[in-house]
This record gives structure tokens, C-alpha cells and sequence, in this order.
């Protein structure tokens, strides 16, 4: 899954969604030994478990959503980011707030740098059913699940987006590699 991301000579790294931090550890085992990685949780219980059970001084345990993850990057001084890898389930979010973590990460990627979506459910997005979109997107109020593919929503961001499915993970996961 992090297979396409220009890891081996990368600076900083971001992570969305990191939970128990499996693939956090992963990204560890492969970034340089002066790399950064900077992983944004909002679950308070498993950003606790992070920043005990994984006690590399590469990893940087930010605990703020992603959304915020533009003026979080901003706020340290950094300019550039290599690569971001991402288990969020954009697709399920509210549009506004998928859009909000896309467009806050973006001033920071150039055309070296590779974003990684990952994710299990396939083709959802969950809607609004009114028909009214609620600007802040924060998703309160009735909706529905619809058909979204991830893929065309990337690509209003990214020049080069490409499909591929690890069947080997269980569940399989369908992986989305961008680059600009």
C-alpha cells in the first residue's frame, strides 16, 4: 500500500488516520533515518497508544484532525511535504470536509511528492438527501449513501491518479496513488 510513495529519500512524511499505527510502523521501517513522520489522529485513545507503544523520535503524534492538517504543517515551518499517506474514509465524510483535508495538504505537494489514499469500502459516499449542501460540511442532518468514485474526486486535484487493489490485505484494500 505505501509501495508507490517516494519513501527512500524523503523528508517528511504525513499520516492521516493512523489508529494502532500499523502502517505508521511500516512507514517508519522505510523513510531515511533522518525523515519525519507526522501523524494526524483524532482519537484520543489511539493517539495515547501511539506515542507509547511506538517510541521512534521520527514520529510526531499530532493530535488534530486532518482537515486541519495544512495550518498544522504551516504552524511547524514546513514547506514541503514527500508523501501522505491516508486511510481516511474520504468517501464517507461530508464532501466540504473531504474537500477541507484535500485542498489544506495540496500547497504542499509538488510534482515529487505522492499522495496515498487507502480504503475498504468502495464506490459510497454519504449525501445530503435534501439536497441542500451544508456549507461548513460538519454532516449533521438526514442523508443517504450514494454511488462516489474516489478516483474522479482526486482528480480534481491530482494530474496522475491510479487504481490498484492489494488482495493480499484482508479485507482488500483498494489503493488510489495521486500525484500532481
Amino acid at each position: 500500500m505505501v509501495a508507490p510513495l517516494p519513501l527512500a529519500d524523503a523528508e517528511i512524511v504525513v499520516e492521516l488516520g493512523p489508529g494502532t499505527g500499523a502502517m505508521t510502523r511500516l512507514l517508519l521501517d522505510v523513510v531515511p533515518a533522518d525523515a519525519r513522520v507526522l501523524a494526524f489522529e483524532i482519537n484520543p485513545r489511539f493517539v495515547k497508544y501511539l506515542r507509547a507503544d511506538i517510541t521512534d523520535p521520527r514520529l510526531e503524534v499530532i493530535e488534530a484532525g486532518a482537515e486541519t492538517a495544512g495550518d498544522e504543517l504551516r504552524r511547524r515551518g514546513y514547506k514541503r511535504v514527500d508523501a501522505v499517506l491516508s486511510s481516511l474514509g474520504l468517501g464517507m465524510m461530508p464532501e466540504g470536509v473531504s474537500r477541507e483535508i484535500i485542498q489544506g495538504l495540496v500547497p504542499f505537494l509538488d510534482e515529487r511528492s505522492g499522495f496515498t489514499q487507502f480504503q475498504y469500502m468502495q464506490g459510497m459516499r454519504w449525501s445530503r438527501s435534501n439536497g441542500n449542501s451544508n456549507s461548513n460540511g460538519n454532516g449533521k442532518g438526514k442523508g443517504r449513501v450514494e454511488f462516489f468514485d474516489l478516483r474522479d474526486f482526486l482528480g480534481e486535484y491530482f494530474s496522475i491518479v491510479q487504481r490498484s487493489m492489494v488482495w493480499r490485505n484482508l479485507p482488500p484494500a483498494k489503493v488510489i496513488y495521486c500525484q500532481r
